[in-house]
């Protein structure tokens, strides 16, 4: 029994040509975007994961930044951006929060944004979607 889905998500040559193409995908409930960069497709969930706000995407610098509240995510590495140490530091409620295991709310986010597999198959860019048992 396959343990993964193929779910076709563009075309190659459209995704060269618009830089980002962005889907909801039923099956992991979560919007995708592909983006091209540097030569080759990247994956991402482009919802934040704090309260679901949309993405702006920096292309100069890969970065996405959320609409909503700022939290910033590397697209390379899909890491968030936080400056949680400067934070703890010189806010109030970071004081507060400071021996806290995780930041709440608006505050920043150590976290990552979930990325997706990807093959290029002729010109088609197939997601891979793993099945959950």
């Amino acid at each position: 029994m396959e343990d993964r889905k193929i779910y076709h998500f563009c075309s190659l040559s459209e995704l060269k040509d618009k830089k980002k193409v962005t889907k909801f995908i039923d099956e992991l409930k979560d919007e995708i975007s592909v983006f091209w960069m540097q030569g080759k497709p990247k994956a991402v969930s482009t919802v934040c994961p704090h309260f679901g706000g949309e993405f702006d995407y920096d292309s100069s610098k890969d970065i996405l930044r959320c609409r909503w509240h700022g939290w910033k995510f590397d697209l390379n590495t899909c890491q968030s951006l936080a400056q949680w140490e400067s934070y703890e530091e010189t806010s109030l409620v970071g004081k507060i929060l400071k021996n806290a295991h995780e930041p709440l709310g608006c505050f920043p986010f150590k976290g990552k944004l979930q990325s997706y597999d990807l093959h290029i198959n002729n010109d088609r860019i197939e997601i891979i979607i793993p099945l959950t048992t």
